[in-house]
């Protein structure tokens, strides 16, 4: 009972700040935020919390914020959860100047090694117009080798370095 109060109270905060024009930081209140998140057995309560941290994701202008609030996703115990509201920042291949908030996500996405964003990463990888997306995207796949569809990363992987491999001119080894 007493932690569903404290849930409330951190809901209240955070729906202020997410208004608020004000520059307060909000690291501190997303640290509290998904440490009680992981300390909450109820799913409808750990949505909520989830949720507004990433309202303070998305509509805080303030970068800072929005990295924060990626880190916080990460330190939540639900990869699966923090992954289906980070998808929402990958960036497009089409992107030709990708945020460092987007290059964080892609990052993070990698951290949490969830099968289903191989496909995302891969095409961000082979097809994505800022270079430091293709690197992030390669280096959060590399973060798959537990996984069971690590052949078909590697195998990828592999495919999109022989098409960025330069050609040797003729009659030169």
């Amino acid at each position: 009972k007493a932690r569903i109060v404290k849930v409330k109270g951190l809901l209240k905060e955070m729906k202020a700040i997410h208004k608020s024009h004000e520059t307060t930081p909000a690291a501190p209140l997303l640290e509290r935020a998904s440490v009680l998140h992981n300390k909450l057995k109820t799913d409808s309560w750990r949505k909520k919390v989830r949720e507004q941290m990433c309202k303070v994701l998305r509509d805080r202008d303030v970068e800072q914020d929005q990295k924060d609030a990626v880190d916080a996703l990460l330190a939540l115990d639900d990869a699966k959860g923090a992954y289906e509201h980070l998808r929402e920042l990958l960036p497009t291949p089409k992107a030709e100047d990708v945020d460092a908030v987007r290059l964080k996500a892609i990052e993070g996405v990698g951290k949490l090694a969830q099968d289903a964003a191989i496909p995302k990463l891969i095409t961000l990888m082979q097809k994505s117009k800022d270079i430091g997306a293709v690197k992030m995207a390669v280096l959060a796949l590399g973060n798959y080798g537990k996984s069971k569809r690590r052949v078909l990363v590697l195998e990828e992987m592999l495919d999109t370095l022989k098409l960025l491999k330069p050609s040797r001119a003729p009659g030169k080894r």
